[in-house]
């Protein structure tokens, strides 16, 4: 006979399924639709790969 304790062991282990992926989430801080894993400066909406160079001496895009 099984302990009472066990039982909800027991009902956990049969719920679980056999694969458990973890998601990767793409994050955009600044919100101008590039996530940081192109977006140079994630701080700046201003910056991102589609921005125009400008002679600023900054690097824009």
């Amino acid at each position: 006979m099984f302990s009472t304790r066990l039982l909800p062991l027991m009902l956990l282990a049969a719920c679980q399924s056999g694969d458990i992926s973890v998601s990767h989430v793409e994050v955009d801080n600044d919100g101008d639709g590039y996530t940081v894993a192109v977006d140079c400066d994630d701080a700046h909406a201003t910056v991102n790969p589609d921005a125009p160079e400008r002679c600023d001496g900054a690097d824009n895009d």
